[in-house]
């Protein structure tokens, strides 16, 4: 698990898969030819559909428990039409 330092805002990229069986979190390093990426990367599988931004709610759910956070400390800001997505966290 990836913790963070307290009162602080941290931005990273993930990836999404809508309608997968099971939950889970990958930490992956970034593509060569991506140099916008930080310093790290997240893959999650969510079991909702990318439809009426369930796949969303269940992302920031699943990053929530992952980062022991409460949900409202956790914003999409880029992406929430796509799979690729830009993540804030403020702790």
């Amino acid at each position: 698990m990836l913790q963070f330092m307290e009162s602080s805002k941290r931005v990273f990229k993930v990836k999404v898969i809508p309608k997968s069986r099971q939950e889970k979190i990958e930490k992956i390093q970034p593509p060569d030819n991506d140099s916008r990426i930080g310093e790290w990367y997240l893959k999650l599988w969510v079991k909702e559909p990318a439809e009426k931004g369930k796949a969303n709610s269940a992302t920031i759910e699943l990053l929530a428990r992952y980062f022991n956070v409460p949900k409202k400390a956790i914003s999409i800001k880029m992406g929430k039409g796509s799979r690729r997505k830009t993540v804030e966290i403020t702790t």
